[in-house]
């Protein structure tokens, strides 16, 4: 499927005019790097098709609200599956991180489930977890977590692919852990308006 195919799939899917801006931003996004040589030659060291780079674009821009939001509550619809296996194909083309610890800020839109962790219980992601191996420490909810070691671990790093998101020249050093990796909640530290829970990831 190329890229045109997919966005039509996208516009069908969500009949709804901030989709559409997003993936109209997206789109000229892609076109002003995909012309870089830089870019190219990134993508053709690990044979990333445009279609799967398009994908991690959507999670970099504006479109992560819908992708995101979709997968985390199990929505199924022609996009998200082929979102799926797009992006599925890109991560298996990216290192594993050898990181000791990432780190995730929740906002106020997505620290919902953040107050759903307890000590000791498991947490599956079913969307794709995106992390930092920066700390940024600017918000009052954050998610602290131990990878696994010796290139077991699911997470990516896809910063290797970009760095950047679209509105910035500030690096984020964005990882991302494949759908359906499985997790310990270690610790969960409430402190007045702080929350920060733990993770360790599991094979």
């Amino acid at each position: 499927m190329n890229i045109e195919e997919f966005i039509k799939i996208g516009k069908r899917t969500y009949n709804d005019s901030t989709y559409k801006t997003y993936i109209d931003e997206t789109t000229q996004w892609f076109d002003e790097l995909i012309e870089r040589d830089d870019i190219c030659s990134i993508l053709d060291k690990y044979d990333i098709k445009d279609e799967e780079f398009y994908t991690l674009l959507m999670l970099y821009a504006r479109c992560y609200k819908f992708v995101q939001r979709d997968l985390f509550y199990g929505v199924e619809n022609d996009f998200i599956r082929e979102f799926k296996t797009l992006f599925n194909g890109l991560l298996q083309k990216t290192p594993r991180t050898h990181l000791n610890v990432l780190y995730r800020k929740e906002s106020a839109s997505t620290k919902e489930y953040i107050n759903c962790f307890e000590q000791n219980k498991p947490f599956v992601t079913r969307h794709y977890l995106t992390c930092s191996k920066d700390d940024f420490d600017n918000s009052s909810e954050k998610l602290v977590i131990k990878p696994l070691s010796d290139g077991k671990s699911k997470a990516h790093e896809v910063f290797q692919i970009l760095n950047n998101p679209e509105d910035s020249d500030l690096p984020e050093w964005q990882v991302n852990f494949e759908r359906g990796t499985k997790f310990k909640i270690t610790d969960v530290k409430r402190e007045e308006d702080k929350i920060t829970v733990y993770l360790q990831e599991l094979e």
